[in-house]
């Protein structure tokens, strides 16, 4: 780990991602270490170096063209890490995809090999969390209310589901893609069996009422936010949002729902019905949180600046406690040598 100061947090996310640039800049007027990674632009910019030999150290360069030692970091931000590498122009589609598994492979390799901080979260524990079926099992095993619902693509199954819940459901992908599709309301006769059977879709019990939460997860530590819409998305329309309070046992099951899917953070989106019934509808383990700075007087990106200096202290002390266990074990074999 990094001598003395702050401490040394880097973050791997897409070279344009305003949250990832917001909050670096931030970590770096409190004197952290904090170094950005551009995970579709390796191709182009990156820069890598591992060896088996410890003395030539494994190295990254962040999009300062700065390079950092990988065993120095403390805490790893993991926010966007899947998306295609930017294509530099004049190669063949075979160089391309050479290339990017090529990245993949030898980025995932000094990261695991290297790294013995804090992952915010671990890369696989954030796949698995972001699985929305997963995450609605977790939810509803740690106690909270979530809505009706079915993942099918056959049109039978369908029907009957949505004759339940009085001819019309809610529609939404399964995975998120790239292009963001949003949630919306449909009616029986509006989905054809040609429809139905395309793909997997999730149908769910629709919530009546206005009153939308955007729950910030960081840690021990959680932010509710709400806001009025009558549209499904708050993106449609970018409502004012208020910081408000949840009752101590949703908050608890909120910290279940968090440790049964095994991150440290995540942005959890509910609902409060007409007669103030709280309804859980889904989590992001990377979820966008800075632009409810906007749309409020709540400073959320210092208190999230908070939760990651103090991870990534976590990982400071858990990495020099390990050293210190090694030394230890270096002398007892010396002794036993002697």
């Amino acid at each position: 780990m990094a001598n003395g100061g702050g401490p040394c947090i880097a973050i791997f996310s897409l070279s344009t991602d305003i949250h990832a640039l917001a909050i670096a800049h931030e970590l770096k007027k409190r004197h952290c270490q904090c170094y950005l990674v551009g995970t579709d632009s390796l191709i182009e910019a990156g820069g890598l170096s591992w060896s088996l030999d410890p003395s030539q150290g494994s190295q990254l360069r962040d999009l300062t063209d700065e390079w950092f030692s990988v065993s120095d970091l403390d805490l790893i931000w993991w926010r966007r890490t899947n998306s295609p590498q930017q294509r530099p122009a004049g190669i063949s589609d075979e160089e391309y995809e050479f290339a990017s598994r090529q990245w993949l492979g030898a980025l995932n390799g000094i990261l695991f090999n290297q790294f013995v901080g804090v992952w915010l979260s671990e890369p696989g524990k954030t796949t698995h969390a972001e699985n929305k079926l997963v995450q609605l099992q977790a939810a509803s095993k740690a106690g909270l209310r979530v809505p009706a619902t079915l993942v099918s693509q056959e049109p039978d199954v369908v029907r009957d589901f949505i004759g339940r819940q009085d001819g019309s459901v809610v529609a939404k992908s399964v995975r998120g893609i790239r292009r963001c599709i949003q949630p919306v309301r449909v009616m029986a006769e509006q989905l054809t069996p040609q429809l139905v059977k395309f793909a997997p879709t999730m149908y769910q019990e629709f919530i009546p009422g206005d009153r939308h939460l955007r729950i910030n997860c960081f840690g021990e530590a959680i932010y509710p936010m709400m806001y009025r819409s009558k549209s499904l998305d708050s993106r449609d329309s970018l409502p004012p949002h208020e910081l408000v309070k949840l009752s101590p046992d949703i908050e608890a099951a909120l910290k279940e729902t968090m440790r049964l899917l095994d991150i440290r953070m995540a942005i959890m989106d509910a609902k409060l019905s007409p007669d103030d019934e709280f309804v859980w509808l889904e989590a992001n383990p990377q979820g966008q949180f800075l632009y409810q700075d906007g749309l409020s007087d709540f400073d959320l990106k210092s208190r999230f600046v908070d939760f990651l200096i103090e991870e990534a202290q976590i990982g400071r002390a858990s990495c020099d406690s390990n050293n210190a266990v090694s030394q230890i074990d270096r002398v007892e074999r010396v002794r036993d040598v002697d």
